[in-house]
């Protein structure tokens, strides 16, 4: 419950190394965009998803009596299960896939999925992964410091708000350089822009040079000073000496 949904999406960037690890196949005919379609489930630990209660409590049970990323695990371990009907979608049809994604197999077996999730998770367990998205999940997650419930039986409510607030630390930090590298792209454009607008002041100056040089006599009648300038002149325009 962070300032914004950033690290959220952070997580849900995991399941990119997942199905690229389990299923190659699988992960090449996926969008590749950010995966918003697992938000949803994984926020609300998939009491939106499902209507049965008696499913709802066994999930919470599983998710709190396991490790903190178990979520987006059995969220990957449902996309896995339906393999093949993801398969017979076209790859161009994008909006399909999203919304195909988005939803959980029907009839949902609880303990079947629950099952798959423990042989995800323990065969590509998130370190195992050697991924950029793990490696960019900030280090005062819950996912990267109490990662088991022993470990969470250990944390008081001072640590919770120390780590809380160095993790929304990391977020402002993202933002600042995210603002920053959009302020630098933008003068970078504006540089570019403006830049053949320098090129028709030198090519106006040079005109009204070369004017002034046929008025006079050229360059060393008058003001032997101009005479290195002409030469810049004639060499810019291709002409000898």
């Amino acid at each position: 419950m962070l300032s914004t949904l950033d690290p959220a999406i952070s997580q849900l960037e995991l399941l990119r190394p997942i199905f690229r690890a389990a299923d190659p196949e699988l992960y090449e005919h996926l969008p590749k965009s950010q995966p918003s379609f697992a938000l949803a489930g994984t926020i609300t630990m998939f009491a939106h998803n499902i209507q049965d209660y008696k499913d709802i409590t066994r999930l919470f049970d599983f998710f709190l009596a396991r490790d903190a990323v178990m979520p987006i695990y059995l969220f990957a371990a449902a996309v896995l299960s339906r393999r093949e009907e993801l398969l017979e979608i076209d790859q161009e049809d994008e909006d399909i896939l999203y919304v195909m994604l988005g939803k959980l197999p029907q009839p949902f077996d609880v303990e079947f999925h629950i099952a798959r999730t423990l042989e995800l998770y323990e065969r590509l367990p998130p370190a195992s992964l050697r991924s950029w998205e793990w490696w960019r999940i900030s280090t005062s997650s819950v996912l990267k410091t109490f990662v088991t419930v022993p470990e969470l039986h250990r944390l008081t409510l001072e640590d919770g708000e120390t780590l809380f607030q160095l993790q929304e630390k990391d977020v402002r930090r993202q933002q600042a350089l995210r603002h920053a590298a959009k302020n630098m792209l933008y003068v970078r454009r504006q540089l570019w822009f403006y830049r053949r607008y320098g090129y028709i002041g030198v090519a106006v100056l040079v005109g009204a040079y070369a004017l002034w040089l046929g008025r006079n006599g050229g360059p060393n009648a008058r003001y032997p000073l101009f005479g290195p300038l002409g030469n810049v002149v004639r060499r810019l325009f291709g002409r000898s000496s």
